[in-house]
């Protein structure tokens, strides 16, 4: 008796079509846009917050720091530049208050 071996047939690789690939694109693209969107809006949250609590002194009395930065990075889980950032746009606030109204809007 003799044993017949088969090998299995599978299609062809072919490269991803150009509209597969441009539609893929385009959904990666709108997933960025969403998620850049949702940062954007926290973003201008938290630097009007931070404002709003250097403009009424609450840093120094309710939390006890005279560094706005420090306050930051000691009870946020801020990163150093990105604290450091907050910090000085809310300084200059007072100063630049139409741009300080654009970054928190």
């Amino acid at each position: 008796m003799s044993h017949c071996t088969t090998t299995p047939i599978t299609a062809p690789v072919t490269a991803p079509v150009a509209s597969d690939r441009h539609s893929q694109a385009q959904a990666i693209r709108s997933t960025l846009d969403q998620a850049a969107s949702l940062i954007n809006t926290q973003h201008a949250a938290v630097l009007a917050a931070v404002i709003e609590m250097k403009t009424s002194g609450l840093h120094r009395s309710e939390f006890g720091f005279s560094a706005l930065r420090d306050l930051l990075l000691s009870q946020f889980d801020f990163t150093f530049n990105t604290a450091g950032s907050i910090a000085a746009i809310a300084r200059l606030a007072g100063k630049f208050r139409l741009l300080a109204e654009a970054a928190t809007t």
